[in-house]
């Protein structure tokens, strides 16, 4: 099976297992433990801790861990957002975020809060004319993601945080996607908490980090022991997060690999674009994660040809694997101003630092032959191409 569906998860890598190992078996101590086995496991708790700020250069003191980036998301959301009635408060969002903050923004809005969704470019970039007009009086939050998920496209969270700081308005992002892919510097962009994840840097599942720039600002929201300075009480999951803390450590690393796969994606695209009829890449002129590729298959249903892949040996996804169980289409393409014969037919291929450029070829012949195979049962498919060829 040739694997490029690294954005849904990566496998674990072999030192991040090591780390974890021990966590696993002898040192089963609970960190809040006052004898040796509890202080090892602290130990490995703040370590981790350190590793994870470094990857963003953030201080170790701003990061709490949390069980995924889902639930770091909600957070944030939950800890800002309530700290005003809902009378007075505006929310701002990107049309193409991740479901975890665009379902939390739901929810808020049946709570009364005003949700208000700003637009994006066919690139999929935020439009900044449209977010400066979003701003209110009593905007109190703005969350942009740094990277879409599914087209890779990288936000300019730069300049949206130069807008939030005039405006005085906490700004998250969330970059699970971004984090170990492309170097972040918190200390640079000033922003109010950043969300990124284990289990996307060749870490393990199950073991989340938010960056808060200021610690006092969070209120838990769940609690207990008080663990995580009183933030996140519950039992920390010691191996989780000493596997995350070496993957994060691995990532700041292998940054620099990244241009090798960034070179993998573009022959990927090349080779599919002029090999495979009717289709295109999304985002193609966006600044984008160096890894991450969709394509549009016209009139080529989604979930079909990612199954026959599957059958084929390649392992791709139509869109965000945290919501891929319940078949609908993807959000993110019709907003980018898709249509409906495209974005029904998108697959994301995305890589990884073991993928190698033989994957590659062999991944081009089986786009091209097991798109022919689907196609070639549609009669829709030769319906509508005919008549496009038809004019």
């Amino acid at each position: 099976m040739i694997y490029f569906d690294h954005n849904s998860t990566t496998p674990v890598h072999p030192k991040a297992l090591e780390e974890m190992l021990p966590f696993l078996k002898e040192e089963w101590g609970n960190p809040s433990s006052r004898h040796e086995m509890g202080y090892r496991a602290r130990d490995a708790v703040e370590t981790a801790r350190e590793r994870a700020a470094r990857l963003i250069n953030a201080d170790k003191k701003q990061i709490i861990f949390t069980g995924s980036g889902t639930e770091a998301n909600n957070l944030i959301f939950n800890s800002i957002v309530r700290q005003n009635r809902p009378e007075e408060g505006q929310i701002i969002i990107s049309a193409v975020e991740h479901p975890s903050v665009l379902e939390t923004a739901v929810y808020f809005e049946s709570q009364g809060y005003k949700i208000t969704k700003v637009g994006v470019d066919r690139s999929g970039v935020i439009l900044l004319d449209d977010l400066r007009q979003a701003l209110e009086e009593k905007t109190v939050f703005i969350s942009i993601m740094h990277a879409n998920n599914e087209t890779g496209s990288i936000q300019p969270i730069a300049e949206i945080a130069r807008l939030a700081e005039k405006r005085n308005v906490f700004l998250h992002t969330d970059a699970v996607q971004s984090a170990g892919k492309i170097p972040l510097d918190v200390s640079r962009i000033r922003i109010g908490a950043l969300t990124f994840s284990a289990h996307k840097i060749n870490g393990p599942k199950g073991a989340g980090a938010l960056f808060i720039s200021d610690p006092l600002k969070l209120t838990p929201q769940i609690f207990g022991g008080g663990q995580e300075n009183g933030k996140r009480s519950g039992t920390e999951n010691v191996a989780g997060i000493a596997g995350f803390g070496k993957a994060a450590e691995l990532a700041r690393g292998n940054l620099e690999k990244f241009k090798r796969i960034e070179r993998l994606r573009d022959l990927l695209e090349d080779g599919i674009v002029r090999q495979v009829e009717n289709c295109r890449v999304n985002a193609a002129g966006a600044a984008r994660i160096q890894n991450t590729s969709s394509i549009s298959f016209y009139f080529t249903e989604g979930d079909a040809l990612a199954a026959a892949l599957n059958e084929a040996g390649l392992a791709v996804s139509t869109g965000s694997a945290c919501s891929s169980r319940e078949f609908k289409y993807s959000h993110v393409l019709p907003a980018m101003g898709q249509p409906a014969e495209y974005y029904q037919g998108a697959i994301r291929f995305s890589l990884g630092l073991e993928n190698t450029g033989e994957e590659v070829e062999r991944a081009v012949e089986i786009v091209k032959k097991t798109v022919g195979q689907v196609r070639a049962v549609s009669a829709l498919y030769w319906d509508l191409a005919n008549k496009r060829e038809k004019g």
